[in-house]
Parts: structure tokens; sequence; C-alpha cells
């Protein structure tokens, strides 16, 4: 991993800057919260929408959310209580449908809305339903853009 950069030119450049945290790396990491059996503390974490948006997602679902900086949070899943993303929040970001396999994995089941949020264009989630299905999940998909997904035992596939 680099250190730091190094600039060659006329004018003489100094400071140092800390880099922000990612959204495409914190929404997977915000899902996984759901696996921990104990408190999970982040740092780095953006302050954007789709992140406040999962945050509100989780607490929906009854994980205990504390929010200690603009960019640091704690997380209490022990607390979690429901499978379902009924919500205008998990509809709005595409990151929701990251919680599938944590709550298939703690709950058993889980349904959830249609992901949305994007605006890069038609990305369908069919790959990620057939992924589900080797492992043993049972996939119903509704009429209404959204999901119902139950297993007892998730089974190894390759």
């Amino acid at each position: 991993m680099m250190e730091k950069f190094l600039v060659e030119g006329a004018n003489s450049l100094k400071g140092s800057i800390e880099p922000s945290g990612n959204k495409n790396e914190a929404l997977p990491v915000l899902a996984a919260v759901l696996l921990a059996n104990d408190i999970v503390r982040l740092t780095n974490v953006p302050d954007i929408l789709d992140i406040r948006s999962m945050c509100g997602i989780l607490e929906e679902l009854g994980v205990g959310v504390e929010r200690t900086s603009s960019s640091s949070y704690v997380f209490d899943p022990t607390t979690l209580q429901h499978h379902s993303l009924d919500s205008k929040k998990a509809a709005s970001i595409r990151g929701s449908f990251l919680l599938a396999g944590p709550l298939l994995a703690k709950k058993g089941r889980v349904e959830l809305p249609y992901p949305g949020g994007d605006r890069i264009g038609l990305r369908p989630v069919h790959v990620h339903l057939q992924a589900f299905q080797q492992l043993g999940v049972k996939v119903d998909e509704s009429k209404h853009g959204k999901f119902s997904m139950n297993v007892d035992r998730l089974k190894g596939c390759h």
C-alpha cells in the first residue's frame, strides 16, 4: 500500500489530508453488523444520505444505532428483532439488498422491497436471487416489487 505521494513540480506542496470513508465499502460493512454477537464500533463512515438511510433501516430492524461523531457509530446487533424491510428507506437505496444475506443467516427469512436508489441504470438482482437459491433459500418474488426469502438451513455450494 502506498504510504505517500511524491509530487514534483514548480510549486512546493505541504500539508496533510485525511481521506474520508467510501459508501461502497461502508454499506456492506453496515449490513455485516447484523452478523455480530456484540457491540460494533465503526469509524471513518461517510456522512451521506445512503449511510443515514441504512442506519435508519438497521434501527427499524431493532438494531441499536448510536452516532458518536460525524463519522463514527456504535451498533448493538443483539437487539435485532425484525426480518422485514418494508419502508421507503429500504426501497430508496440499493444497499438495502445487502441486508438479505445477514438476515437470512440470523433470522432464516427476510422480506424486502426491490432496491432502488441508482441513476446508473437498471441493475437487476436476479443473479443474487439465483445465488441464494443455490444456497437453499426459497425465493418468492411478488408482483408488487417485493421479495420474500426463507431458509431452514443454508447449504454450501459452488
